[in-house]
């Protein structure tokens, strides 16, 4: 079963597309606040409530900065490293 990471899972395409990919995949959802996704669609998922957001002040297109969370992103979900040492 494939690993994936839906940061922003309380948005409108987080939850369509936890809905969409939980019965195949094994899913680690990450947001600010899971106050409004369901039971149902939580279950059999792991999900990570952050507790610090840092807004981006000024912004801009960095496809190393895309290039780095990529691969950060795909280490985590293949369990190579863990959520904090990502951070």
């Amino acid at each position: 079963m494939a690993k994936v990471m839906i940061t922003g899972a309380n948005g409108n395409i987080g939850v369509v597309l936890t809905e969409h990919l939980k019965k195949n995949h094994d899913l680690t959802l990450v947001d600010v606040d899971f106050s409004n996704l369901s039971d149902s669609l939580l279950e059999g998922t792991t999900y990570l409530n952050l507790d610090l957001v840092k807004r981006v002040s000024t912004r801009s297109t960095n496809l190393g900065n895309i290039t780095r969370v990529n691969d950060i992103s795909r280490r985590v979900t293949s369990g190579v490293i863990s959520i904090e040492e990502a951070y």
